[in-house]
Order: C-alpha cells, then sequence, then structure tokens
C-alpha cells in the first residue's frame, strides 16, 4: 500500500494536491493522532506500518468536512479518493526514500 505515480497524477489532476495545501497542519494533526493510536494498540515493540496509518486516516478523511466539499464541488465520487488522499498526505508527511 503505497503511492504510485498514476495515482499521484489523478490527485492533481483533481486539485488534491491544492485541498492539502490548505489544511497541510489540520491534515498533519490527524496523521498525527492516527499514529499514536495505533502505538498506544500495539504490543510488544510491534511498529506502526504505512498502511496501517492509511485505514485510520480514511476513517478521519471519510468525514472530513473540507475533502466532503472538494468531491461534491468536482463532483467526483467517493470511490477510493479517500484512500488516496491518505496515501498522499503520508507522502507529503512522510516521503519515501528514492529507490
Amino acid at each position: 500500500m503505497c503511492l504510485t505515480t498514476k495515482t499521484l497524477i489523478e490527485l492533481r489532476d483533481k486539485s488534491f494536491d491544492k485541498l492539502f495545501a490548505e489544511g497541510a497542519d489540520k491534515y498533519a494533526d490527524m496523521t498525527g493522532f492516527a499514529i499514536k493510536f495505533l502505538r498506544a494498540s500495539r504490543s510488544g515493540g510491534d511498529k506502526v506500518l504505512m498502511g496501517d496509518v492509511v485505514d485510520a486516516l480514511k476513517g478521519s478523511i471519510d468525514i472530513n468536512p473540507a475533502f466532503l466539499a472538494h468531491l461534491k464541488e468536482r463532483r467526483l465520487p467517493p470511490g477510493s479518493w479517500s484512500r488516496d488522499f491518505a496515501e498522499y498526505i503520508l507522502e507529503q508527511l512522510y516521503p519515501q526514500p528514492e529507490l
């Protein structure tokens, strides 16, 4: 579970990069809370994985007023946009190393 170039292009084409930029602090807070929650629920030193954070963050994005307004304004069906946007948020906050 990671952001692909194809998905990144689709998100930019639908201005999700602007949505992130307008609420970057809020999305950073949401991500931080998701990570804290996941760390608290782990036992024995299991590390928090990006996919777990995407799943936790997706639930918050699904009910986020700015995200819902963005979908409505652009007439986008709910579909996978919240998962893709969660992956985009993580990529902005925790960029992958170059391969």
